[in-house]
């Protein structure tokens, strides 16, 4: 998802550059559910997103706080072959588009307007 315009707002500007991705979960309990990576635009302007790992979860800002039942370590929702195994990810009803919104402003929207930048990783 990415939005096609923004308001006039200087921080949020770049926006309709960020995109967050959701995808099907195939593992355990979380399965029929879709996820989308805890990946935070980067408020340095030095890189389009910071990937959050399970690590880093307590530096989230305040706002995460309500999702915590909902995230899950990449590796428990879908098989990885990658370096990802250890990505946060949030899951979702398949069509909440309202909680996939409210995902897209958590992770994009209020890191930009709030400069959040967090510490490197564990």
């Amino acid at each position: 998802m990415r939005p096609r315009t923004t308001p006039n707002v200087k921080a949020w500007e770049e926006l309709p550059d960020r995109s967050l991705t959701f995808s099907l979960a195939t593992k355990g309990t979380a399965r029929g559910k879709w996820y989308g990576q805890v990946a935070l635009a980067d408020a340095t302007g030095e890189r389009s997103k910071a990937v959050v790992n399970t690590s880093q979860r307590s530096a989230l800002p305040h706002w995460f706080t309500e999702l915590g039942g909902r995230m899950r370590r990449k590796e428990a929702v879908k098989p990885t072959k990658g370096t990802d195994a250890d990505a946060l990810v949030v899951l979702v009803k398949a069509g909440d588009h309202a909680t996939m919104i409210r995902l897209y402003f958590a992770t994009k929207v209020w890191i930009l307007s709030e400069r959040i930048i967090l510490p490197a990783r564990a």
